[in-house]
């Protein structure tokens, strides 16, 4: 009989390789329950769950992919699969024609970029080292478009449009000042005096931020990319 779902696949694979609901659950840090759930097609996988079910399986994570085609929440992590495919051989390799930036965390309760969470190799494309920064989502503000867990990369000296989603970062004078920030929203600006800062998800409120102060440096980074999670 030809597997034509996607259950039957994880199913079909899992005992192909010898192992139980639970060992493949405790690998994804989930219950047995919701391997269960997806094998018998009463759930999709989550996109943020995708390679790291993959990993378990021993499988390329585009095989999974195949059966979410054409469904925008798995794009992004398509489109970062075909990246590191064409680009590296190996994740452990520095890899030719990247460059390898911080990452920092962003979010509204944040004053300073001060705390690294790792590297991030990004294609060249996006800017040289000094022109881009790599930040982790730390927040549900901007759900569903850019969700807990995943990557934004920012470009620090490229001019913003109207609406688009950018790296704020408000600065004045010392690092803990409580009146700096750090946060991605949507970026209005408001005639010359201010911005509007406006999260996606509506239940945070905007934040409107004075360009009027001249101790306070405001700078605005345009959000070049983005992908979800890869464990």
């Amino acid at each position: 009989m030809s597997i034509v779902t996607i259950g039957e696949f994880l199913k079909s694979t899992r005992n192909r390789i010898g192992l139980t609901q639970k060992q493949v659950a405790k690998q994804l840090g989930v219950t047995y329950f919701v391997i269960g759930q997806w094998e018998h097609d009463y759930a999709p996988i989550p996109p943020h769950r995708l390679v790291a079910l993959a990993k378990a399986l021993q499988i390329d994570p585009l095989e999974l992919l195949a059966y979410y085609k054409e469904k925008p929440a798995y794009q992004a992590v398509f489109e970062l699969i075909q990246a590191e495919k064409k680009l590296s051989a190996s994740r452990n390799a520095i890899l030719v024609g990247t460059a390898s930036i911080p990452v920092y965390t962003v979010n509204a309760g944040w004053r300073a970029f001060t705390e690294q969470r790792g590297r991030l190799e990004v294609p060249e494309a996006f800017g040289a080292p000094g022109d881009v920064i790599a930040c982790y989502v730390d927040g549900d503000s901007m759900e569903p478009d850019f969700s807990d867990g995943g990557y934004v990369v920012a470009h620090k000296r490229k001019d913003f449009r109207n609406g688009q989603v950018c790296i704020v970062c408000k600065c004045a004078g010392e690092e803990d000042n409580p009146d700096n920030l750090i946060t991605m929203k949507r970026v209005y600006q408001q005639e010359k005096t201010s911005l509007l800062l406006v999260p996606i998800n509506p239940s945070h409120d905007p934040i409107t931020v004075s360009l009027t102060d001249p101790e306070v440096r405001i700078r605005v980074f345009p959000v070049v990319a983005k992908w979800m999670k890869v464990e």
